[in-house]
Formats: structure tokens, C-alpha cells, sequence
């Protein structure tokens, strides 16, 4: 795999030239919006034209792999709590529920390493186990994420060694994606939006 900046892959590496589009929205939000069952505001009903080429090519790629990632239907976030479904961005859905993501183990270099960092979107049920509001004292690192949740962000993923993945709760899709740095407390910027972001990945083949 070639070197990558941690902050700005090329495209190029799913075979996707992306567009120049402006920035909407930040990666800091201090309130949770609700999404009430079946509705999403407009904007959150259209995913960014970049956004969809980088998702088709990379379910066009798991099809040549024959892997198994799928779609999550929205029917299926209905399982969590109203509480935490609110928390999830309605254009995450969106997106999960248009393309085979879902499974899908993606890979890319370590911005100071020569190991690799690693991305799947979470599930509903991951969610269910992972944000537990209701349920303070489980022990599943919610002392973690309750501390991402206040701050405005929600995870999208875990990386490792605690690290994770996140997104504005009230951002949009055109919103900075955030690396959280366990060790380093600290947040820092992993792609200027969630294209971006997924076309620095590829496909993990092990």
C-alpha cells in the first residue's frame, strides 16, 4: 500500500475524483438534534454527489471481492432507544441505508506508523452496546463516549487501543470526519468531510 497523508488522500485510490465542494457545517455541536421515526430534514434526505461515487465504488469493489457487507434498512435503527437514535445524524442513515457498507473492513496507512488504521461503520446494535445513556454503569466504555457525546460528536467507529472514529452529531455529510486519540486526548481532523474520508480507505483483504 502506498504512503498516504493522514489528512488528505487522494481519491485516486478507489478510482474517484471528487469534486471541489465547499465545507458545511463543523465537527462541534452542543446539542443533540432529535429525528422522530421515518422523518429527516431535507438536506439530510440528499447525500453529496462525491459521497455517493465514493460509496458505489467501494460496493463495486466488495462485489469483486465477494464479500458479504450490506445495507442497513432504516426500519432497523427503530431498535435502539429513542434517545440514542436521535443522537445518530439522519444523513448516516441515509447513506447506510442506500449502500453495502455495512461489514465492510476498510484499511489505510497510519499517519506516523508504518502499520495501518482501520474503519467499519458501526451497526444499530453496535450503538445499542456502545451507547447506553440509560445505562451508565455498564461497563462498555461509556464513560468514553458519553464524554465524545457531550462534546457534540458521535462515533462512527472504533479504531484501536480506544481511538475512535467520529462525526458532529448536527453536522452533515460535507462535515470534517475527527480521529480521537486516546492517548493523546485529544480530537484530530481525519478528513475534510465523509467522502473525503472514505476515499483515503481501501478494502481490507485479509
Amino acid at each position: 500500500m502506498e504512503n498516504c497523508h493522514f489528512r488528505s488522500c487522494p481519491a485516486s485510490r478507489l478510482g474517484v475524483k471528487l469534486p471541489s465542494t465547499p465545507r458545511v457545517g463543523g465537527g462541534s455541536a452542543l446539542a443533540v438534534r432529535p429525528h422522530h421515526h421515518g422523518y429527516f430534514m431535507a438536506s439530510e434526505n440528499i447525500l453529496p454527489n462525491e459521497l455517493v461515487a465514493v460509496a458505489r465504488s467501494l460496493e463495486q469493489q466488495s462485489r469483486q471481492l465477494g464479500l458479504s457487507n450490506r445495507t442497513i434498512p432504516l426500519a432497523e435503527w427503530d431498535s435502539l432507544s429513542p434517545k440514542v437514535r436521535g443522537m445518530i445524524p439522519g444523513w448516516l442513515m441515509k447513506l447506510l441505508s442506500s449502500h453495502s457498507l455495512a461489514g465492510l473492513a476498510l484499511e489505510r496507512p497510519h499517519e506516523h506508523g508504518t502499520w495501518d488504521r482501520y474503519f467499519g461503520f458501526w451497526t444499530p446494535s453496535a450503538y445499542a452496546q456502545r451507547v447506553t445513556p440509560d445505562d451508565p454503569g455498564a461497563r462498555n466504555g461509556w464513560w468514553l463516549t458519553e464524554e465524545m457525546i457531550q462534546d457534540g460528536f458521535i462515533p462512527l467507529s472504533d479504531e484501536s487501543d480506544g481511538d475512535m472514529w467520529l462525526t458532529s452529531i448536527t453536522g452533515t455529510p460535507l462535515s470534517p470526519v475527527y480521529l480521537y486519540d486516546l492517548s493523546a486526548g485529544e480530537r484530530k481532523v481525519a478528513g475534510d468531510s465523509m467522502a473525503g474520508f472514505l476515499a483515503s480507505f481501501q478494502i481490507c483483504k485479509n
